[in-house]
């Protein structure tokens, strides 16, 4: 019962925008708003990124009244501002950092995602295709943990040197299979379905500050219509914040009443972000259906995608300054460090756009690949972390938590 439960919550027919949509029972932006202003719901959900999307799927077949607001564009933060979210496995370091620290849990952690990831394909077989991922070892000692970790096999120098335009010299080469996923599409899904079912979303609506009860707990949210400039308030029983890298904010916009209470959750950071620098090269350095990913031994990743024609490269947990949006002294700095890897020269002249994206990545936990629930504001709970092929596990924790409330 529980797989057809899963099955009919997001099926192909569910996805398919000519399907399920129904022109006449979902309302526009500017309908939604209203609604809004004059309904009292039982959730607030503030973000729309996979984790935000996928809990007001959730909540509202659950048969919740459910409003969801989202600062700028649905899925314009991680859940598609960093590449790896575009590889369903992600970065090839969650269970090489596992069987390195000898961490149970880690591989407990990513065995939960290896469980998910099938229905997720089978769910948005659609949306992704199959891909193949090279890992690039130079440091030899490492290539233990990768194979021990992840099962890789090994491909030799002559195999590899007709496929790869990266330099050889000292490197050795592993394969596995992943997926690429088109992960805004599979986001504005989300919200589609959502909305469909009777979710309330809109767009370009910046929350200002939360809506105190009088008795110490959050009840509701003001938020700046960004394209009226009009104000709003909406009313809700809980506020889930699911807002990813952005989850501190939060702290930011309690009211008054609420920030002299010695509360521990109104000091204590639930994240501790990592951010990606980001190029698209009109230079065709990969083929087509492939990938390659250089990890380092200081934990940064260095990967070149295909994708759409295009290469997609960059530098994942960079230790190094940023200022955005990226200037051409920084960009210039990226395509030096991307030049160590490859055997032509990158220029200027080959970026077509640059940008930086932040992962959530939870305070004091080792494992990237884990999430947290937080309830230390009373009426608000907030979760960050995961990955983006867990957005129903995460969704589903979360109102199983809450559901004794």
């Amino acid at each position: 019962r529980q797989w057809l439960e899963w099955r009919e919550w997001f099926s192909f027919r569910f996805c398919s925008h000519s399907r399920f949509v129904d022109h006449a029972i979902v309302c526009s932006r500017d309908e939604a708003i209203h609604t809004m202003t004059k309904q009292h719901f039982d959730m607030l959900v503030i973000g729309g990124g996979a984790t935000g999307s996928g809990i007001a799927l959730e909540a509202v077949r659950r048969g919740l009244s459910v409003a969801l607001i989202q600062s700028s564009d649905f899925s314009s933060g991680t859940s598609s501002r960093y590449p790896t979210c575009l590889l369903l496995q992600g970065g090839i370091g969650f269970r090489e950092s596992g069987f390195r620290a000898r961490s149970l849990r880690q591989f407990c952690l990513d065995d939960k995602a290896a469980i998910e990831r099938p229905k997720y394909l089978q769910q948005t077989k659609h949306y992704v295709r199959e891909y193949d991922v090279h890992v690039i070892q130079g440091a030899t000692d490492n290539l233990f943990y990768f194979v021990a970790s992840l099962f890789l096999r090994f491909i030799s120098v002559r195999f590899l040197s007709p496929l790869s335009p990266f330099r050889k010299r000292g490197m050795t080469s592993l394969i596995y299979k992943d997926h690429l996923q088109q992960d805004s599409r599979v986001n504005v899904a989300l919200i589609t379905t959502a909305t469909a079912a009777g979710a309330i979303c809109a767009n370009y609506c910046r929350v200002v500050s939360l809506v105190d009860d009088g008795a110490g707990k959050v009840s509701g949210a003001t938020f700046l219509n960004r394209i009226s400039g009009e104000t709003c308030a909406v009313k809700a029983d809980l506020v889930v914040n699911a807002t990813g890298a952005n989850c501190d904010f939060i702290h930011q916009l309690l009211p008054e009443s609420m920030k002299n209470v010695e509360n521990p959750g109104n000091k204590e950071k639930l994240g501790a972000p990592k951010v990606g620098f980001h190029l698209v090269l009109n230079k065709p350095v990969v083929e087509k259906g492939k990938g390659f990913i250089f990890p380092a031994q200081d934990g940064s990743v260095t990967f070149f995608l295909h994708y759409h024609g295009f290469t997609l490269a960059g530098i994942e947990d960079w230790d190094h300054e940023i200022n955005e949006p990226l200037d051409n002294n920084q960009i210039q700095e990226m395509l030096s460090e991307l030049n160590k890897f490859v055997c032509c020269t990158l220029t200027l002249d080959n970026v077509q756009s640059a940008w930086t994206g932040w992962r959530p990545i939870m305070k004091n936990h080792t494992s990237v690949r884990d999430f947290t629930i937080d309830q230390t504001i009373p009426g608000v709970i907030s979760i960050t972390g995961g990955a983006w092929s867990e957005y129903r596990l995460m969704a589903e924790s979360l109102l199983d938590r809450i559901a004794p409330q």
